[in-house]
This record gives C-alpha cells, structure tokens and sequence, in this order.
C-alpha cells in the first residue's frame, strides 16, 4: 500500500494546474452566458446585448463588473453566482492595491496607500540620506504629506 499511485479526475486546490483549470472554467461559463473575450485582453470579457454593454474584467479570482445597463449587469452578476460560490463586495473601492472612487461620471484611481507602504518600508531600511531624498522627491509630485 506504501506506493500506491492515484490518477487525479479533476485538479485540486494548491496544485500546479489548479489556476489554469479554474480559469477555462471560468472561461467556459462566460462564454455560455454570452460574453466574448477580448483578443487583445483576455482577463476582459464583454457582452452587448441591445445598446447595453457590460464589461468584466479577472484577475485570479477576482471579478470586477460594471456597464451601462444595471439590469444586465444584475444579470450577469446573478448568473454568476448562480454557478460559483463567490461574496458580492459591492461598488469597486480598491483592486490589486489601487483605491478607486467613482463620481458622477469620474473615476479617480489612486494608489497612496502603495506608496505610504513603501515610505513606511524605506523608513526601516534606509539611511536618512536616501529617506529624506526620497520624501523631497514624493512631496515635489505631491505624492504624499510627509514632514
């Protein structure tokens, strides 16, 4: 029994292939429902239906949805969950580090929290010398409000 060897049926949690299964999967329901992937930016999937538009975008296992139309987008987030098990964290605030607000018909993308991480970083591991020449650059670009 020590040398038994057991042939996988489908991919399991942690293994080398695990990623690029749940990726055709996830490509495959997409499609099934009618989004199309983009041939330049394949993490981007798109569906039209009339003069609606929805966009969606994956990272990993992270999805972010948004368009023109809410009752398509209602859809497509229903069919989705429908299919995965998956948590609806609401209106995108931040993604892979980058802080999003959205007004009116402006979107700000900001990544302040990144660079106060950074700083923080440079502040245990560099000289004084490298730190104050850093934070004089930072506050130039008014990056940052440090002393």
């Amino acid at each position: 029994m020590e040398h038994l060897v057991c042939k996988l049926l489908k991919a399991i949690y942690g293994l080398k292939q695990a990623p690029r299964c749940w990726y055709l999967t996830l490509h495959e329901f997409l499609v099934s429902i009618s989004f199309e992937r983009c041939i330049k930016e394949v993490c981007l999937y798109i569906k039209r239906v009339g003069d609606s538009m929805v966009l969606l975008t994956v990272y990993v296992d992270d999805i972010t949805i948004t368009g023109n139309d809410n009752q398509v987008i209602e859809k497509a987030c229903d069919a989705l969950k429908q299919r995965f098990e998956m948590t609806d964290l609401g209106e995108l605030k931040s993604i892979l580090g980058i802080q999003v607000e959205i007004k009116e018909k402006v979107v700000t993308k900001s990544q302040q929290g990144y660079v106060e991480q950074l700083l923080e970083n440079m502040r245990s591991t560099r000289t004084d010398k490298c730190m104050k020449h850093c934070v004089h650059i930072l506050q130039q670009h008014q990056l940052c409000q440090c002393a």
